[in-house]
């Protein structure tokens, strides 16, 4: 389907049970039939963009003439709001407080919903076990009704359905976009719109620049100021050499990636490509100002993935290289948990830090079925170009020869193109969790309990145990 025409079909749908006009204006849909303009308890306020000064507010979004700043905990000053980009946007009138209640959200069964599914996929014919066939639609949300951390879902049925959502879209009130949720979870899409450079210098001596001032609470390695708490940055994009073009003498790395251990200096360093350019300012190892004696640029060679062994720091662990993905959660001073993936050099080391190894929790749909973060990570650090805060589940199969196709859920569709590439033996699936080993072919069965099942294997892997479940060729009619 046509993009354009499948936003239009999905944001005429959403309309439907968008009674609040203010969603409409949050959501940030149009066509609705609802006029953006202020109302009488809304004002719209300019933009002043004449603060150059760490942690001041890039414009006034209350009208006030005054700048409203929160300091964060990290050091970061962010402004209450979001980017004024929406400032001549109607919000029109509040929504109702979320009521939280005692009605905690909790991950549903979504073979048998709770719920009733308004129409608003009607591939799923009212079953949240047919989300999946709903058109991809990210939407953005809370991952929990009354707690701040966000997250993406592939459509608004598998929204609705992981958060038990009866009054849906309402009841996420205007935490609700229709986009992906920046990598950042310090922000929102609507801060995305407009952006607003600032130049960060890392512990590594390279500086950064990020597009808008909210990410820079998220950036791990950010250089603290004498405080402790307030990271070394100016308003404004910065170069670093270690980043630049080669055609300008710099070495085009990446800031970020997975950290590295170099066999001929005992160094850690921010990625491979620093390593490989140890002696241009910006690339030397992290924390050092200067290149190592031992540095041989073009011959550097990887000891181990990981950050080099340190004795003082993780005693109890041996120095042995045998890789490993570790997750961390850093909690955030908005409340939010920011996920990290950081290469260990080994699982003892991962846990002395914190870190979490082959953890599917929230990826696999069941403890029974396998993720890449179990079983596809051995003797390997993390992927460089995966964000790891992403959950967005896909499918995959490998054949295995003598033995049945073995199903596995990545996290996310850069961890599959990371771990599969260059391999025949996988196949891509579908955009959702694995349902056993179960394909994604559609052949549609109905169960003796009323509900469509994408097919026959998915029909018993919801239904245990196998053979005991009755079901007939086809979909249910209603």
């Amino acid at each position: 389907m046509n993009a354009r025409i499948l936003l239009s079909f999905r944001v005429s749908t959403l309309c439907r049970f968008l009674a609040v006009g203010s969603l409409v204006a949050s959501f940030g849909l149009v066509g609705c039939g609802t006029k953006t303009t202020a109302t009488d308890d809304t004002t719209v306020t300019e933009q002043d963009t004449t603060t150059d000064d760490l942690g001041t507010s890039d414009a006034d979004r209350d009208g006030d003439d005054a700048t409203d700043t929160t300091d964060h905990a990290d050091g970061t000053e962010q402004a209450d709001g979001h980017s004024d980009a929406d400032a001549t946007t109607d919000q029109g009138d509040a929504p109702d407080a979320i009521d939280t209640g005692s009605d905690v959200a909790v991950d549903v069964d979504t073979s048998k919903p709770d719920i009733p599914i308004p129409p608003i996929c009607p591939e799923a014919k009212g079953s949240c076990a047919l989300c999946t066939l709903c058109p991809a639609f990210p939407v953005c949300t809370l991952k929990e009704i009354g707690k701040p951390d966000l997250k993406t879902y592939p459509n608004d049925c598998a929204a609705m359905c992981a958060l038990n959502a009866i009054n849906w879209p309402s009841e996420v009130g205007t935490q609700l976009w229709a986009s992906e949720c920046p990598a950042c979870p310090l922000c929102t899409p609507t801060d995305m719109k407009t952006a607003s450079p600032y130049c960060v210098t890392l512990n590594s001596g390279a500086k950064v620049t990020v597009d808008h001032q909210c990410e820079i609470g998220c950036l791990p390695d950010a250089k603290m100021q004498a405080d402790g708490k307030t990271p070394v940055a100016s308003k404004g994009a910065c170069k670093a050499k270690c980043t630049d073009p080669v055609s300008s003498g710099g070495a085009g790395c990446k800031v970020k990636g997975q950290p590295i251990c170099a066999q001929q200096d005992n160094s850690t360093y921010t990625n491979q490509c620093q390593m490989e350019n140890c002696d241009i300012a910006g690339c030397y190892p992290d924390g050092a100002l200067a290149k190592t004696a031992a540095c041989a640029p073009g011959a550097m060679t990887k000891e181990c993935d990981g950050a080099c062994y340190d004795a003082k720091k993780t005693p109890s662990c041996p120095a042995t290289c045998s890789p490993v993905c570790g997750i961390t959660k850093k909690k955030l001073s908005t409340g939010q948990t920011q996920t990290i993936g950081t290469s260990f050099r080994s699982s003892c080391i991962a846990a002395a830090e914190g870190a979490t190894v082959g953890d599917c929790a929230g990826i696999s749909n069941s403890p029974a079925d396998a993720c890449a973060g179990g079983v596809l990570y051995t003797a390997k650090g993390c992927c460089e170009n995966v964000d790891y805060g992403i959950i967005h589940p896909v499918c995959a199969s490998q054949t295995v020869t003598g033995k049945p196709d073995q199903y596995v859920t990545f996290q996310n569709q850069g961890e599959y193109d990371c771990l599969t590439t260059g391999s025949s033996t996988w196949t891509f699936q579908y955009a959702s969790a694995c349902v056993g080993s179960c394909s994604g072919n559609y052949q549609p069965v109905c169960g003796a309990d009323g509900f469509t099942y994408q097919n026959a294997c998915q029909a018993d892997y919801y239904n245990p145990p196998a053979g005991t479940f009755t079901y007939t060729n086809g979909p249910c009619t209603p």
